[in-house]
């Protein structure tokens, strides 16, 4: 998909918030295009929180967090 968007060599990652699982939590699906379709790689659960709920220690481990 990148190539053909880009015309360069990239690894994309499909992301798509899916759903949400109530009014906090929200789902979080990763795809992969395979020879037989569309999959899914990955699937996370998250809970919405107000930025103030976060703690110094919490937002620097989000900044560097790998993907």
């Amino acid at each position: 998909m990148c190539f053909i968007l880009f015309d360069i060599e990239l690894s994309c990652q499909s992301r798509s918030l899916a759903q949400f699982i109530d009014a906090l939590f929200i789902a979080l699906f990763e795809f992969e295009l395979t020879v037989s379709g569309v999959r899914i790689v990955a699937e996370r659960h998250y809970r919405l929180v107000e930025s103030s709920e976060l703690g110094a220690a919490e937002i620097a481990a989000y900044q560097i967090r790998p993907d």
